[in-house]
């Protein structure tokens, strides 16, 4: 367990260097949403690493090529928006083009896996949850919406027979459902870790604060 927690801190560290050193000692919800930015594009880059080797590997060249290339854009923005909050100190436009890229990424390849029946629609529960530790409760809402629109889409295209890729079928469809669950579960875990961990540094700098107006 230790080992584990010697990670985490680890990674957690990692993700400290490349927040901006303003936003270090600025308001600790900006600090916080340029922790979830920096984070969320770190795991996603991984997951595109991945994601892409399995296209290769189970999909159909056309297939693969379109779906690698959609991580590529994902990837160009996810770098472009950290680019931004290290010279801006934006955390909040780095986060609203995050997200924005996730959900469009997540629809598209959702779309091209087909539909209802795609290995990654879990996603759609993930993204609200995101959207929160991202930008706050308003975005989350937003997004709560749009993925319940876009899967209700899903489900009616199915339902009246308009065409729809085919999803991935065998081992290919089991694979992608097993990857998309664990790597929504880092990605929750995460964020719920680094909310505490911000909590507790708040816990930390309100008892700081109060032994040193005592003294």
């Amino acid at each position: 367990m230790s080992a584990i927690s010697r990670w985490v801190r680890g990674g957690l560290e990692l993700v400290d260097r490349v927040v901006p050193a303003s936003l270090h000692h600025a308001d600790p919800v900006e600090r916080r949403r340029a922790r979830m930015v920096v984070f969320n594009t770190g795991v996603f880059l991984a997951y595109g690493v991945f994601q892409g080797a399995m296209e290769i590997a189970v999909e159909s060249r056309e297939r693969a090529v379109f779906a690698i290339g959609l991580l590529v854009v994902a990837s160009a923005f996810g770098l472009g928006a950290i680019a931004w909050l290290r010279r801006r100190a934006d955390s909040r436009a780095a986060g609203w083009t995050t997200m924005i890229t996730l959900f469009a990424v997540v629809t598209a390849i959702t779309y091209t896996k087909g539909g209802q029946h795609a290995p990654g629609l879990a996603w759609f529960v993930v993204l609200p949850v995101v959207a929160r530790a991202l930008i706050g409760s308003r975005a989350a809402l937003i997004f709560a919406a749009a993925s319940l629109i876009v899967v209700l889409g899903f489900v009616l295209l199915s339902t009246y027979g308009l065409p729809v890729p085919p999803p991935p079928i065998g081992a290919a469809l089991y694979v992608k459902q097993i990857v998309a669950i664990c790597a929504a579960t880092i990605l929750c875990s995460g964020l719920v870790y680094m909310n505490g961990v911000v909590e507790q540094e708040a816990q930390a700098a309100l008892v700081a604060t109060r032994d040193a107006a005592t003294q």
